[in-house]
């Protein structure tokens, strides 16, 4: 009796050993996965990123929210043109934020894209 007591020990510790191990290989799977995915989305920011200092010649001087006067932003989404499209670096969708200091209040205006432009045609 004691024998099989014993084997059936062995097999549960076994099965436990095998169940760990299997889990630890999933952590580190996932660790790994994780970490790729930080390196794309790193390397991606660091290819977009262009550092603004000084002064912005059309504007003339720098913009400073503590003047309290409202500004402007245009903020532009480009289409990438996957999933076999050939028009790279279009604007799929427009919005302007404004922020004004006085009110404490931002507002974000969303700008429709026309979906369907016919030109002008001549007629005869």
């Amino acid at each position: 009796m004691s024998e099989r007591r014993s084997r059936s020990r062995k097999k549960k510790r076994r099965g436990l050993k095998i169940f760990l191990f299997l889990v630890l290989v999933l952590f580190v799977g996932a660790g790994v996965y994780v970490l790729n995915v930080v390196r794309h989305v790193d390397k991606a920011t660091d290819e977009v990123y262009e550092s603004v200092e000084g002064v912005d010649p059309i504007r003339g001087s720098a913009v400073t929210l503590g003047e309290e006067q409202p500004i402007s932003i245009l903020l532009l989404g480009v289409d990438t043109g996957d999933l076999g499209r050939v028009e790279q670096g279009r604007s799929d969708s427009m919005m302007v934020a404004t922020i004004n200091p006085n009110t404490g209040k931002a507002v974000l205006i969303s700008i429709p894209r026309p979906e369907l432009f016919i030109g002008f045609q001549k007629t005869p």
